[in-house]
């Protein structure tokens, strides 16, 4: 559908639904707008997310032995007691 799909479904809206009728084509046009952007915005975010959690990913991977080393050593130390 796209964008103009949506805008054109929206400006049809207005002859059928009394609520809307009132709302001039360029108000629904902003509105239209303004959802788009929140939109996009979202999935610069959940990209941004994805990229910081791969980050993170990669840093508990190299800190893997580490961990594990440390943890067989508290455990070897506590059975030891």
């Amino acid at each position: 559908m796209g964008f103009r799909g949506t805008l054109e479904s929206m400006l049809v809206a207005c002859h059928i639904h009394p609520q809307i009728r009132c709302m001039t084509a360029h108000a629904l046009f902003l509105q239209v707008l303004g959802s788009q952007h929140r939109y996009e915005k979202g999935l610069d975010k959940l990209e941004f997310t994805a990229k910081q959690v791969s980050v993170m990913r990669r840093e508990l991977q190299a800190l893997k032995p580490n961990l594990e080393r440390k943890v067989c050593t508290c455990v070897l130390s506590f059975v030891s007691r």
